[in-house]
């Protein structure tokens, strides 16, 4: 299974990240692509589900963190919890 950022574009133009997350969990669950876990990280953080997000970075994932920590759009999220 291969996910593209043209299924998930959408979610992000309308501020539907709720949307997004659910998405990105199903599809997590097909493929562990770094791809869905670095969207899934910046998901769980424009959603503000922090306990979510840190259980997510503290266990097993192929998550690129440092390319979401300089993404535009986190100037709320604390620099420390990533």
């Amino acid at each position: 299974m291969s996910i593209s950022g043209d299924n998930m574009e959408p979610c992000a133009v309308t501020d539907n990240w709720e949307e997004l997350v659910k998405y990105l969990q199903m599809a997590r669950k097909k493929a562990r692509e770094t791809f869905i876990e670095t969207e899934l990280v910046f998901a769980y953080a424009m959603t503000n589900r922090l306990a979510d997000l840190e259980e997510f970075i503290s266990g097993p994932n192929h998550a690129a963190i440092t390319q979401v920590t300089t993404s535009p759009g986190l100037h709320y999220v604390s620099p420390g919890l990533l």
